[in-house]
């Protein structure tokens, strides 16, 4: 065996370092790439799912290229060379999005082409220094491979230790990193560290030889036959890996909300994971190199997967009744992630160090077998990450998607096992075995599954099913409530159920009926039991649109809750307060509406105001699809609908507004961040008629430790539109510590003359009463405006100006949830 020299203790030390950093640096570029592009594309699931599947496919061939560099060239200097060009490329990153970003949204693409803008955009600026981070993983692997009984040992050490350092990445980025810095000064940060550590392991390697198989020859032995099946295998586990991280998020977001802490959790869990994977799967690769070992841990996997939809609901409930509210959006997801995703993400990362093992028949050919193996390997998490994201979610949800991941799982591995046998005539054939897997395997996946919207909220439950005549089958919700008018607690019933469910790349989209009981009266459920109704819902017969847990619109439904009430009217108050921007001008025909909703706010819009034209931009498809069937959403030639992000839309329109409402801010950690910042909101500006009115919905609190959004985003409009032009309506001004609506306005340049709160609602009293204005709770509404002194007293000094270079939307929320 060869031996190392006397610096190997060195060269160990600065082989670690280096994988560690190169693992830490790229997962941290890969964060922040996507949001430094958000500003111009959106940030929307195709934005971040051509973020995961440019940065898997530079990975990919930078495998594949540094094998190449490995086998041929192995030399320690290379590792360094390949760090500090990327580190280089790294800092230059901040100079050259908004060059290439700006060239590109000048392009005429079309609409066939323009999805793939946001894909360019990062080829141009980040392919080639993760391609080149990429490549230093099968050079280390040659580097530090001495043995053939050690390969395995080594590939996982090495590839697990550049895991852990994605670990540390994503950690660092999410969690300290984008809360306290923008983005200019993270990468310039990465892109130093990756200069200097390339330096310290050049100074550390100095002299050292690489052990193994003769240097930089190339021996004339022919290639050794792939193992049967196992490219295949590597593959498929590959695109499962990153299908299963895809929907991780989605499964759990219903619970814990949909922001960078929950999605840093679940990749945080992942790369932990694969930490540990690649670390055992290469020890128990050298100890037993079988491919019957193999194909039994891809079997768990699949049986470990099939378990999720089954538990998560279980799992989700349990942390996020056990920790604070605020706590939930950070540590619960991360629990819940732990055991739901730990286990098959372990056994999966297993198989690459696996693989490698398996098909290495000398030392000097580590660097290519790994290279090429990973290489594959990533190349499945390209098509799995896209294939989920831009098709599978909406075609059949996350549910489905995880018992066919499941079910593929194990069969993959049987076909694997019986192919491999076959080929090298083993004479005794599993046949059983693996038809009894796959048997309990299909069952496990054909299983009930807990319901996706549980139809009884936190306090509630169900007591039976009641048959209504002529409208079919309702279940009867029972509950507890303050009843005002006896000064005590009772129970209150009324009937609810489940319209219709969607699965989009956003949301879990529900629509849910409720109907009142007459009071005092009996009700029986179709099982005989009876039950007398002494109080019923407040909110009287309406169809919510549920985003996972949370309202997003409701309409007023009819007295048999059949049909959408007529006159239209929307079921939830908030919509109230859009009308505001009609006090201050009664000149509004042209109105952009940015969230499309259940598009209650256009129809309401349209009826009460035949002079307007409007238009109204969604993300979602699959929403304005269900807004369409459900709740009586027409567009046609007075109301267009633009199914875009909307940071892309107004940036392309030409088109002046006298109304721009920003709608897009759903409860529950949904804040899009790029329509919050400083940038946005002067594109909108543009765009807004000299006597024009822009109306933003923020959902925070006002006062206290929970106002931190609506300080943050009153202090960016003030900034862009100047403080004498921007108003503040609280939907309750009796409740201003808590997490409520509130109207940000602000009026155009032309506006010269700022109104007085009495003059505000002295309009709205009078355009109310002539009918100019079609709400007649507005005056209330209009009550509630901060007075010029109110507005003075509004804290900014602890809040920044939301910039695209900075803006810490998520930890607002999760802060405002406290």
């Amino acid at each position: 065996m060869p031996q190392r020299n006397p610096g190997a203790g060195h060269s160990a030390l600065g082989l670690g370092l280096l994988v560690f950093v190169a693992g830490a640096s790229l997962m941290c570029v890969e964060i922040i790439g996507g949001m430094t592009i958000a500003p111009y594309f959106g940030s929307n699931v195709f934005v971040w799912g051509s973020v995961i599947g440019m940065f898997m496919g530079a990975l990919s061939l930078g495998y594949v290229l540094g094998g190449k560099v490995a086998d041929r060239n192995p030399k320690a200097s290379v590792l360094s060379v390949l760090v500090a060009v990327a580190g280089v490329l790294v800092a230059l990153v901040p100079t050259i999005v908004p060059v290439i970003c700006c060239a590109l949204l000048e392009t005429d693409a079309g609409p066939l082409f323009a999805p793939l803008l946001p894909f360019t955009a990062l080829v141009l600026i980040y392919f080639l220094p993760s391609m080149l981070l990429g490549m230093t993983l099968p050079v280390a692997v040659r580097i530090g491979s001495t043995a053939l009984s050690t390969v395995g040992a080594v590939v996982g050490k090495l590839y697990a230790l550049n895991a852990l350092g994605s670990v540390a990445g994503a950690l660092v980025s999410v969690f300290v990193l984008a809360v306290f810095f923008g983005n200019r000064a993270i990468l310039l940060g990465c892109g130093a560290v990756l200069v200097v550590v390339a330096a310290v392991c050049f100074w550390l390697e100095r002299g050292v030889a690489v052990g193994g198989a003769e240097r930089g020859v190339r021996k004339a032995a022919r290639k050794p036959t792939p193992v049967p099946g196992l490219r295949a295998l590597v593959f498929i586990c590959g695109m499962l890996l990153m299908s299963l991280e895809v929907v991780g998020g989605a499964e759990i977001a219903p619970y814990f909300g949909s922001n960078v802490f929950v999605w840093g959790s679940v990749i945080t869990v992942f790369l932990g994971a694969l930490c540990i994977g690649y670390r055992v799967g290469g020890i128990v690769a050298d100890r037993r190199p079988a491919i019957v070992t193999l194909t039994t841990l891809v079997a768990a996997a699949g049986i470990a997967m099939l378990l999720i939809p089954l538990c998560a609901p279980a799992v989700c409930k349990m942390f996020v009744g056990a920790l604070p509210a605020g706590g939930v959006g950070v540590l619960g997801a991360l629990f819940a992630s732990i055991l739901l995703y730990f286990p098959p993400t372990v056994l999966l990362a297993m198989v690459a160090p696996f693989a490698v093992r398996l098909s290495t028949r000398r030392v000097g050919s580590i660097g290519g077998v790994a290279g090429k193996l990973y290489a594959l390997s990533t190349l499945g998490n390209v098509v799995g990450a896209l294939l989920t994201t831009f098709v599978l979610i909406s075609a059949i949800g996350k549910t489905h998607l995880l018992e066919l991941s499941g079910f593929v799982t194990a069969l993959v591995a049987v076909a694997t096992l019986l192919n491999y046998n076959r080929a090298t005539g083993a004479r005794k054939q599993p046949l059983l075995v693996s038809g009894l897997v796959l048997l309990a395997v299909a069952a496990l996946a054909l299983w009930p599954k807990p319901p996706l919207v549980p139809l009884a909220k936190e306090g509630e439950r169900l007591l039976g099913i009641v048959d209504v005549a002529g409208s079919g089958h309702w279940h009867l919700v029972e509950a507890e409530r303050w009843d005002p008018a006896e000064g005590e607690y009772g129970d209150y019933h009324l009937l609810r159920r489940i319209r219709a469910e969607r699965e989009s790349a956003y949301h879990h989209v529900a629509v849910i009926e409720e109907k009142s009981l007459p009071v005092g009266e009996e009700i029986r459920t179709i099982d005989g039991t009876r039950f007398n109704i002494s109080r019923t819902t407040l909110s009287g017969n309406r169809r919510d649109l549920r985003f996972d847990r949370y309202v997003e619109s409701s309409v007023r439904l009819d007295d048999d809750a059949r049909n959408i009430r007529k006159p239209y009217t929307a079921g939830t108050t908030y919509t109230d307060l859009l009308h505001l921007p009609f006090i201050f001008s009664d000149e509004i025909t042209d109105v952009l509406i940015v969230g499309g909703g259940g598009g209650v706010v256009p129809m309401v819009f349209k009826n009460s105001y035949p002079r307007l034209s409007i238009d109204v931009v969604e993300i979602d498809p699959v929403v304005a699809q269900v807004a369409k069937e459900w709740f009586g959403f027409q567009p046609g030639e007075r109301v267009r609908l633009h199914i875009r992000d909307a940071r892309m839309f107004i940036h392309n329109s030409e088109k002046e507004y006298d109304l721009i409402i920003l709608d897009a801010y759903t409860a529950g950690s949904r804040i899009p961040f790029h329509l919050t910042t400083e940038e946005f909101l002067t594109e909108v500006l543009d765009r807004l008629r000299p006597r024009g009115i822009v109306l933003m919905n923020v959902i925070s609190g006002v006062t206290g430790p929970a106002s931190r959004l609506f300080r943050a985003e009153y202090k960016t409009f003030g900034a862009v539109f100047g403080f004498d032009h921007v108003y503040v309506f609280p939907k309750s001004p009796s409740d201003l510590a808590f997490s409520q609506n509130v109207m940000l306005i602000a009026t155009g340049p032309r506006h010269t003359r700022r109104l007085s709160s009495d003059e505000v609602e002295g309009l709205a009293k009078a355009r109310t009463a002539s009918g100019k204005i079609k709400m007649a709770t507005l005056p209330e509404y209009a009550s509630h405006m901060f007075t010029e002194q109110e507005q003075k007293d509004i804290r900014q000094d602890d809040v920044p100006v939301l910039t695209d270079d900075y803006a810490p939307v998520d930890m607002m929320v999760i802060e405002l949830e406290e």
